[in-house]
C-alpha cells in the first residue's frame, strides 16, 4: 500500500484486521520494496519483523506494530506472513494500515 509523509516524523504504525486464526507476520515500510519483480529490502525497512496476529474470531480489531521514523516523501508498507500459512488455511483480512504521528 502506497502512502506520503509531509513533515518528518516519528509514526505509531497499526493494522485493523481480522482473522479467525491466529498467525505471526512481518511488517515493511519504505521507499522501495520491491524492485524489477525482486525483493530488496533491508533490515532497516522492518517496523516490525515478528508480529503475533490473535486471533479476532472473524471480528475487525486493530492491533499496534510499532512505531518507525519517516522522512518527508513516498512510501509503502507490506504485510508479509504468506510464508507462515499453513496449505489450505486462510489468511488475514486487512482493512487498513493506521499511520498516527508520535513525535
Amino acid at each position: 500500500m502506497p502512502f506520503q509523509v509531509g513533515p518528518a516524523r516519528e509514526y505509531e504504525v497499526s493494522i485493523r484486521y481480522r482473522s479467525t486464526e491466529a498467525r505471526n507476520g512481518r511488517v515493511l515500510a519504505g521507499r522501495h520494496l520491491f524492485y524489477d519483480g525482486n525483493q530488496n529490502q533491508s533490515y532497516e525497512q522492518y517496523v516490525n519483523r515478528g508480529t503475533p496476529f490473535p486471533s479476532t474470531n472473524g471480528e475487525w480489531k486493530e492491533i499496534v506494530i510499532g512505531t518507525t521514523q519517516f522522512q518527508p516523501g513516498e512510501y509503502q508498507v507490506r504485510l508479509s506472513h504468506s510464508h507462515n500459512l499453513p496449505a489450505g488455511s486462510t489468511s488475514l483480512d486487512v482493512d487498513c494500515f493506521i499511520f498516527r504521528p508520535v513525535s
